[in-house]
């Protein structure tokens, strides 16, 4: 039987990011690519093969996204 022992943090980082100049580690990643956090949520909940993200962390960040918006209003 197959058992997930996958471990996931989430992260949220608020300053604008150039990726062209991110420096990464060419045998763990292959590309970074941005998307729009309500196409990733829509990409999972249909599973679509697109996104492979732990609901739960994306979840948690989309309310943090939310709270916050609504506290800088």
């Amino acid at each position: 039987m197959f058992k997930d022992n996958e471990v996931a943090f989430v992260y949220v980082y608020e300053k604008p990011v150039d990726i062209s100049k991110l420096k990464l580690q060419t045998e763990e990643v292959e590309e970074v690519r941005w998307f729009d956090i309500d196409e990733v949520h829509k990409g999972c909940v249909h599973r679509d093969g697109t996104f492979c993200v732990p609901m739960e962390g994306l979840e948690t960040v989309m309310k943090y996204i939310k709270e916050r918006e609504e506290r800088l209003r």
